[in-house]
């Protein structure tokens, strides 16, 4: 019997007709360092480019943006960083190219919204699992209603958070293309399976990453709330406090990719 959704015509075959290996539009003045860090924040690239112990060493070239790679040398180790876009299949794109090139441990770090109220703007949450309600993992897993981080990865974050005295919340996200599609009856479905954030990028990461066989983690940050009886787009946190909450987290995120 034929699927009744193309997402789950799963083919394991390891090799496709355009693969991330030929490094279409990639140009390297140097060899990247194998761990690695994403943002979704253009105003943080802008503020770390500036910083003496950054260097561009590459770009990526599509037909509507060129996105700069750039290694930093933070605490005597290095590490690769980048901007990623927003969207599933998009952030994967850049993550494939980036493995491609060399990187092995990723850390991607970025906002997520929150459904339950009382978890405030800012907090720090550590994805362990994601229900895969966008559509490109089904290309890279069989099909499953979740996928798992690996469990070491998460320990080393937490420890990692937990030296630097940092609180957080370990918790499932929920993964979706639709940002405008995430209705009421949606979001009870998702609390009642035990997801406490949404996000658009984790599943997919996430099963690429095991595809790939390189070292995954996330570290979300609480942004809006659908936690209550509106949407709250919390826009005074993001204004007041985003800059410094980012920049903060994106060392600590070059930390944890050096280590797991």
């Amino acid at each position: 019997m034929e699927a009744i959704c193309p997402l789950h015509e799963f083919d394991s075959t390891r090799e496709a007709f355009i693969e991330p290996s030929k490094r279409n539009n990639v140009y390297l003045e140097e060899e990247i360092a194998e761990s690695c860090v994403f943002t979704f924040s253009n105003d943080l690239i802008n503020q770390l480019s500036q910083h003496e112990n950054v260097r561009k060493v590459g770009y990526i070239k599509t037909p509507n943006a060129t996105t700069d790679i750039y290694i930093l040398k933070n605490e005597g180790k290095l590490i690769t960083f980048l901007q990623i876009p927003v969207g599933a299949a998009a952030a994967v794109i850049r993550l494939e190219l980036l493995i491609a090139l060399g990187a092995k441990k990723i850390i991607v770090f970025g906002s997520a919204g929150v459904l339950n109220h009382e978890i405030s703007a800012g907090n720090i949450l550590i994805p362990v699992s994601a229900i895969r309600d966008e559509g490109t993992s089904y290309h890279y897993l069989a099909p499953s209603r979740e996928v798992e981080m690996d469990e070491e990865i998460v320990k080393t974050i937490s420890e990692v958070l937990d030296k630097r005295k940092i609180k957080f919340q370990r918790c499932k996200t929920w993964t979706t293309d639709a940002v405008f599609r995430e209705t009421a009856k949606k979001v009870f479905k998702r609390k009642s399976e035990g997801c406490v954030t949404v996000d658009m990028e984790c599943s997919a990461l996430l099963s690429v990453a095991k595809f790939r066989g390189v070292k995954f983690g996330q570290i979300l940050y609480a942004q809006d709330s659908l936690g209550g009886i509106e949407w709250d787009s919390r826009e005074e946190w993001r204004n007041e406090h985003s800059v410094s909450a980012v920049e903060k987290i994106f060392f600590l995120s070059a930390e944890i990719a050096a280590n797991i």
